[in-house]
């Protein structure tokens, strides 16, 4: 908490005191709550013993994490996770380093205490809302304008809900929130200090989650010449992309950084046939079908509407934590598919709104991180929420208007209505 000051003077210096305090009482609520929710429903002690109940990924990272400190101590840290480097070396959990190393470095310092690792992740996710509001002002939004986005950011339901567990995305959303700004920042001013950030941070994203590169690579690559005003410059910054990318070769060659045990598309061809789990909704229809070249055109916008309702319509589970975890889930799928009706409200009004150039980028970044779930990914919300700050950059000046965002609310229920009645006539 002594830390959470200095990281909102640094990303939002021009927030008033009070506010920022407001801010403060509102995470340490939030990581009082987390807490008691994980302790709760997940952690398992047997004497010295600490497990962690099998839901989700939070099982899954806390072995990896425990496994790589046992590797540590018998053989130093290592970032080269080949298993054939050390004789008799049984491979971890996870093929990565990432956040289960991340999580065996809080429990280096803190003993195997996974509580700790959900206090972290609270922290991580205000520091993505953090980063987010500068990408807001960055955007040209006003300071209300951002605050308001702060504020939609920080109560986004699946984002309390993840960083409430010990998974991965509070600190990969935070990865991707500040590699973008610092690309940004490349393009606008070259240094050499803004060129080491962003070769750090694609680093970090590799061990995350390699296909979150992409957008990032893309903006480096192709951001110059929208967003800056002479060619030479834009040229320069395109040719020093170039050698970022290079350079990632190189280090995840020599430190294979990222699974590479099987190729990429194999990758995908073998997550693409896993059916989506969470109600029974288009699990046996095109939701379920891999798209390919003949049948992309309606089995992506499917899969969309697939990840937009999932869990919808059911309000089941066997347990309270998946009662839980399903009541949490409609909330946010309303919450994004709001989003989702704002951008089309622009769409219909676009010539009476403005937009920058960075707005207009940032949608597309965000479009990219909605579009890619839905061709590497089994269909999960969970994968689209780092979507969310790039399209509220674009969205915010139509939701802080009061009749645009009763619209946007209005418009969400018509949607899940129809697609609930759509189901319900399918499948009676």
């Amino acid at each position: 908490m002594a830390i959470v000051p200095f990281a909102m003077n640094l990303c939002a210096p021009e927030l008033p005191e009070k506010i920022k305090w407001i801010f403060i009482g509102l995470l340490a609520m939030k990581m009082i709550g987390s807490v008691a929710y994980f302790d709760h429903f997940f952690i398992i002690r047997e004497g010295s013993n600490v497990s962690i109940a099998a839901y989700g990924d939070s099982s899954l990272h806390h072995r990896a994490a425990v496994e790589f400190m046992g590797r540590w101590a018998k053989y130093g840290i290592d970032l080269g996770l080949n298993p054939d480097n050390h004789a008799g070396y049984e491979p971890s959990y996870v093929t990565s380093l990432g956040y289960s190393g991340l999580l065996a470095l809080i429990y280096s310092n803190s003993g195997i205490v996974p509580e700790v690792g959900i206090v972290v992740n609270a922290f991580l996710a205000f520091v993505f809302c953090l980063l987010s509001y500068k990408l807001f002002t960055i955007a040209g939004l006003s300071t209300r304008t951002a605050l308001v986005g702060l504020v939609v950011l920080f109560f986004c339901p699946g984002l309390w809900l993840w960083s409430a567990l010990l998974y991965k995305e509070s600190l990969l959303f935070t990865v991707v929130a500040a590699c973008t700004l610092a690309v940004i920042k490349l393009i606008a001013e070259y240094s050499w200090r803004s060129l080491l950030l962003v070769i750090v941070l694609l680093v970090l994203l590799l061990t995350l989650r390699f296909s979150s590169v992409i957008p990032v690579l893309a903006l480096l690559f192709l951001g110059p010449f929208y967003l800056r005003h002479t060619f030479k410059k834009s040229l320069f910054v395109f040719l020093v992309g170039c050698g970022v990318l290079f350079a990632l070769l190189i280090i995840q060659v020599n430190f294979n950084l990222m699974n590479t045990t099987v190729s990429i598309m194999d990758t995908v061809k073998t997550v693409m046939e896993i059916k989506p789990a969470g109600g029974h909704f288009m699990t046996n229809g095109i939701g379920s079908i891999p798209p390919n070249i003949s049948n992309f055109w309606y089995t992506i916008p499917a899969r969309a509407v697939y990840i937009l309702m999932i869990p919808m319509p059911w309000f089941g589970g066997n347990s309270a934590v998946e009662r839980f975890d399903y009541i949490v889930s409609h909330i946010d799928a309303v919450y994004d598919i709001t989003l989702f009706m704002a951008l089309l409200i622009i769409l219909f009004q676009r010539k009476y709104i403005e937009s920058t150039k960075v707005q207009n980028t940032l949608l597309l970044i965000g479009l990219m991180y909605f579009v890619i779930p839905l061709l590497f990914f089994s269909p999960s919300r969970r994968y689209m929420t780092i979507a969310i700050p790039f399209l509220l950059a674009y969205a915010l000046p139509v939701l802080i208007q009061k009749k645009n965002a009763i619209t946007s609310v209005i418009m969400a229920a018509i949607f899940i209505s129809l697609v609930q009645i759509a189901y319900y006539a399918i499948y009676s």
